[in-house]
């Protein structure tokens, strides 16, 4: 646990009973006696389960957690089963706090930047419903709508650092196989049964997305970061940095490919793992691939 998460941790039972006044009241919860942040696009929520801090973004309704700046092992260690070449180990230090999407980017949301945006269906399956998150969208799509928002893709750092919420483990949920129940949503056994084939030893009754925020959240209360959908990354794709540690990443400055993160409904275990990179160009779209925001915090 990082200082800044037990400063936070102290305040929690302050700020619980601040924002039931709030909610009592109407108004926006009392802010915590030293508050990480100020910034007028956004609303302060309070303390979430974890004792992190979360805040509404007025223009995209998107609920970002605060995440602490720190200092973390990324990729995967030399005898992790099933690496690839590509998650070579290396410390990464983030220097500065940053605000994360708790949850994937919705249809909702989305619409709201193009209405005329359909998620589509798979098969008779439909993906376009409000809370799911949305999907064929390319990299330049999300890009448009982190314009349109003044917010921003996740850095490939800050990806891999929020999921880890300071576990190194093989998976966001930890290292344990099969999944404990409500790790997430993944091309799973019930999946199987309409879908050629899934994984045999885990059932999370859930043929295409979900709903967002309905599976256990990190250590942070961050949603989904296993599966539901894949997330593109701000980052270009290439080899990681050779400096250590590496000072707030950003990836190669050309390439002809982006990063995208984590599994989705249509993966099966390999996909599932913390380190695993992905990549695509950037006007590939499908129906398992979407996105979630990050947001800087400004200079005090």
């Amino acid at each position: 646990m990082t200082p800044t998460t037990r400063r936070v941790l102290a305040f929690s039972c302050l700020a619980c009973l601040l924002v039931a006044l709030g909610a009592a009241t109407g108004q926006e919860p009392a802010r915590p006696a030293h508050p990480s942040l100020h910034d007028p696009e956004l609303r302060y929520m309070g303390l979430n389960r974890q004792g992190v801090e979360e805040y509404l973004h007025v223009q995209t309704q998107v609920v970002f957690v605060l995440v602490p700046a720190g200092e973390f092992a990324m990729g995967s260690p030399l005898d992790e089963p099933d690496r690839r070449d590509d998650e070579r180990p290396h410390r990464v230090r983030l220097t500065k706090p940053f605000l994360f999407g708790k949850l994937e980017v919705t249809n909702a949301q989305f619409q709201r930047f193009r209405p005329e945006h359909s998620s589509g269906l798979h098969g008779d399956l439909q993906l376009d419903l409000p809370q799911q998150p949305v999907v064929l969208v390319t990299w330049a799509d999300a890009w448009g709508f982190c314009n349109w928002g003044h917010v921003r893709l996740p850095t490939e750092a800050e990806w891999e650092y929020a999921v880890r919420a300071g576990k190194g483990s093989v998976y966001p949920w930890g290292d344990a196989w099969p999944p404990p129940r409500g790790a997430g949503n993944f091309r799973d056994a019930f999946a199987a049964r309409f879908l050629d084939h899934g994984l045999e030893d885990y059932t999370d009754n859930f043929i295409v997305s979900a709903p967002v925020g309905t599976f256990t959240p990190n250590g942070l209360g961050i949603h989904d970061l296993a599966g539901n959908v894949m997330e593109w990354c701000a980052d270009r794709y290439g080899p990681y940095p050779a400096e250590e540690p590496a000072l707030d990443p950003v990836g190669p400055a050309t390439g002809s490919t982006w990063v995208r993160r984590g599994g989705s409904w249509s993966t099966e275990r390999l996909e599932l793992r913390t380190a695993r990179r992905g990549e695509g160009p950037q006007d590939e779209n499908s129906a398992g691939l979407g996105f979630r925001v990050a947001r800087s915090v400004p200079e005090p």
